[in-house]
């Protein structure tokens, strides 16, 4: 990975003061570093913590603020609980086994949210169940609806503070979607281009969940 920190200086000059960024973390603090490490500077970013932290404020960068709920939440749920303690116009649900290839993508949401006022959401768009089983899994059933999926994707704040929250694990965007009336697709390639998703991550290195999660 390209070492962020040599250009994070790139936010203020792409107008993205209306930005923050929401990270549900658990248990692996060199992904979470990698994370935050490839934010661009002056963007907050809210970390839900949901374990025992293994790391201080000094591993992180200085606009990061930790928030940890009284018990551990799926991690929908801590999303929302993230973006509770948020006051930008838009906020990006970044998985914490995520980070950012090329922080352009976040100027790229941020003019596709700005021209499309009545838009939900921009990231990779799928068609799901209402299991959450995607279009093409021999278990789902219709009908379908479109999903942005939640490991990296910019929502408006006052569209999302309107409809249904975050919750549960897995599919944690599920009900939001049900009720979000428009979202904006970026192609799987052009996601790959600018933003690297380990995909259950923390999963494959904790070798378990929360209790609840699944």
């Amino acid at each position: 990975m390209k070492n962020s920190r040599n250009a994070r200086n790139v936010a203020d000059t792409m107008g993205l003061h209306h930005v923050s960024i929401i990270i549900v973390h658990y248990n692996t603090k060199h992904l979470l570093i990698r994370a935050t490490n490839s934010i661009p500077e002056n963007i907050p970013i809210i970390i839900v913590e949901n374990g025992a932290p293994e790391y201080t404020h000094n591993d992180l960068p200085q606009e990061t603020k930790i928030v940890a709920p009284r018990k551990q939440m799926y991690h929908g749920d801590g999303l929302h609980f993230g973006i509770q303690h948020t006051h930008t116009k838009y906020f990006v649900a970044m998985d914490s086994d995520a980070y950012i290839k090329d922080p352009n993508i976040l100027d790229i949401m941020r003019n596709i949210l700005s021209n499309q006022p009545k838009t939900y959401g921009v990231g990779y768009v799928t068609r799901i169940d209402q299991n959450g089983h995607d279009d093409w899994n021999k278990y789902s059933n219709p009908p379908y609806f479109d999903y942005l999926h939640p490991y990296f994707c910019m929502v408006n704040r006052n569209i999302y503070d309107k409809g249904n929250p975050y919750v549960h694990h897995g599919a944690p965007a599920i009900r939001a979607m049900q009720s979000a009336e428009k979202v904006h697709n970026l192609t799987y390639e052009t996601m790959q281009k600018y933003i690297h998703h380990d995909g259950r991550g923390t999963r494959n290195i904790t070798q378990e969940y929360l209790k609840g999660w699944e």
